[in-house]
């Protein structure tokens, strides 16, 4: 210390003193308050707007503040809980918000400061923001006047193929993939012209002369490479006012060598201001309308209500451009000539992949054993566009579904719902029948039911054991009246199908 006194003395000198701190045996700061709530979002609804946010870690409550303007604000209320309701508002007035969290140790800064208008319009969260809804939506049907546009090659959208020179009268033959064989037409495309309106990028195997249908439009830049039997042109489409429009192609040759009205195959159609590689699957708009729910039900997208689909080779795939449903022979002696098969699988895993939601599966009502366990098999590992892997593949053709995600199972769609179209009302009948009958037998490859009435829900239906991993990748399920019940147990059951 005689040196400390020294260097003292020497500053006095010079007009500075020397100030120590001392400290008493290591002391340490004291606590601190809660950090600032993060993601708080405001939603306007009639002359009301829900607040909600993450809770601040060590927060034993929050203040609410609210502002006529930006940056300035008054106390609202102090709760415990991380949602707050500000009731008694003024439609079309904009509010501002921030929240900050109290401890012991006092409050904390005020979060990020947010703004919501009250009206009696849908709510709806900010596009840039990234929250899902805590709700599940339906597909619809896919088609040309759907107004989806879901895909970005519109061959997916497209009708089954007529004939090339007459619409009215069929096409002359299709291959097992449903790609004609002769001269052919389809319709891809029904809208208004700022929804159907652009250059597309035409590419198929095969040779044609191709000229639009029904809309004002060209073809133009169109190229044949002998080395790969590949087309392709410019297709533009200038429809004048709303309605279909459509694709002619006459003169096919399916190959270099073969002879005039043979036909092609693997024809797209990719829409304006996307990649023409097939790189880009579904649009933006499509996945924007999607992009803030949680779950998606493919009750449509499977055609659950049309779709006899019993045999997994008989379902339709990535490869078809179209594809027939089956006919059906009922255990009862019901006989269903026809049916619908709906939108590959693989797609259904890819939308739910791209959204990041859970993916809802329906089974179609006579889908076998067989079928159900590939099912599971290709949201497991994917599949190379025909069959499921059985295993990891490090480069699948159709990725598996997103293993963050989850898998609901509903057995088919309303087989309690005896109005016309629900063809699974009346396949339901006879498949009871036919359970009672074999109750306590086993019989492979046949779905057997055991219809428990609940008054809410549908019938629900207990599965074999699927032998994948020791797991049912079925479990029970059940067709519900859109009651909330079917995602909660006794409801549709979320299934281990991922490691």
């Amino acid at each position: 210390m005689d040196s400390v006194a020294a260097l003292s003395k020497s500053l006095a000198g010079c007009g500075l003193v020397l100030a120590l701190a001392c400290g008493g045996g290591g002391g340490s700061e004291g606590p601190t308050p809660p950090s600032a709530p993060q993601k708080l979002t405001a939603i306007g609804v009639d002359r009301q707007v829900s607040l909600a946010w993450d809770a601040s870690t060590g927060a034993t409550s929050y203040n609410i503040k609210r502002g006529s303007s930006t940056g300035s604000y008054t106390q609202l209320a102090t709760s415990t809980a991380t949602t707050y309701r500000d009731t008694g508002l003024n439609n079309g007035t904009t509010y501002f918000y921030v929240v900050s969290a109290l401890s012991s140790a006092g409050e904390g800064s005020n979060s990020a400061e947010v703004s919501a208008t009250p009206s009696t319009a849908l709510p709806l969260l900010p596009e840039d923001d990234a929250t899902k809804n805590h709700v599940g939506m339906n597909t619809w049907f896919l088609n040309d006047w759907d107004e989806s546009f879901a895909f970005v090659d519109a061959v997916k959208h497209a009708r089954a193929w007529q004939d090339g020179a007459n619409w009215n009268t069929a096409v002359g033959g299709i291959d097992d993939l449903g790609w004609p064989t002769a001269d052919a037409s389809t319709v891809f495309w029904t809208g208004t012209p700022a929804q159907v309106n652009g250059t597309y990028r035409l590419s198929f195997k095969g040779q044609a002369d191709v000229s639009v249908m029904w809309y004002g439009g060209s073809v133009s830049n169109k190229i044949y490479d002998s080395a790969t039997n590949t087309t392709t042109a410019d297709v533009t489409i200038s429809a004048s006012g709303s309605g279909s429009g459509g694709l002619r192609l006459t003169n096919t040759k399916r190959t270099a060598t073969s002879a005039t009205n043979t036909g092609f195959t693997d024809l797209h159609l990719y829409r304006p201001g996307y990649a023409t590689d097939g790189s880009d699957v579904f649009t933006s708009p499509f996945l924007a309308a999607l992009g803030k729910v949680s779950v998606v039900r493919m009750m449509d997208w499977t055609a659950t209500n049309s779709n006899l689909t019993q045999n997994w080779s008989d379902r339709r795939t990535p490869l078809h451009m179209y594809k027939a449903g089956p006919a059906y022979n009922g255990p009862g002696g019901g006989v269903w000539s026809s049916s619908v098969t709906g939108v590959a699988l693989e797609h259904q895993i890819q939308l739910c992949n791209a959204l990041k939601a859970d993916f809802w599966v329906n089974i179609p009502v006579v889908a076998d054993d067989d079928y159900v366990r590939k099912i599971a098999l290709a949201c497991r590992y994917g599949t190379d566009g025909t069959n499921p892997y059985t295993s990891y593949e490090a480069n699948p053709v159709y990725p598996p579904l997103d293993p963050t995600l989850h898998v609901y199972l509903e057995y088919a769609n309303e087989i309690w719902n005896s109005a016309g179209g629900f063809t699974c009302f009346g396949l339901g009948g006879q498949l009871r029948a036919e359970a009672h009958r074999l109750r306590g037998r086993t019989q492979p490859g046949f779905l057997r039911c055991r219809y428990g009435l609940r008054p809410s829900h549908g019938h629900q239906c207990r599965c074999p054991d699927a032998g994948h991993g020791g797991e049912d990748p079925r479990g029970l399920v059940e067709s519900g009246r859109g009651s909330p019940g079917v995602l909660r147990p006794g409801g549709a059951q979320q299934v281990g199908v991922h490691s």
